[in-house]
């Protein structure tokens, strides 16, 4: 029940991570340069979306966030 649940969530993710690429190509078309801020988060998001898919996969036994942490990378 989980996994499903999971992955509504990861579906929802995939496509933020998406605006939020089209987001980040409209900053640097505009400013000629990245915003280290939006990079930072959809990292981080991207990894939150491979623990969702590692769990649903069975690749890994830890639950994603909201069970257990939210991803963090520098």
């Amino acid at each position: 029940l989980y996994a499903i649940a999971f992955g509504v969530v990861a579906w929802f993710v995939f496509w933020i991570t998406l605006i939020l690429a089209l987001a980040q190509f409209v900053v640097v078309a505009v400013n000629g340069r990245e915003n280290e801020e939006l990079r930072t988060f959809t990292r981080n998001l991207i990894q939150y979306l491979w623990e969702l898919l590692a769990f649903i996969g069975f690749v890994q036994d830890e639950q994603p966030f909201p069970i257990g942490p939210f991803p963090k990378q520098s």
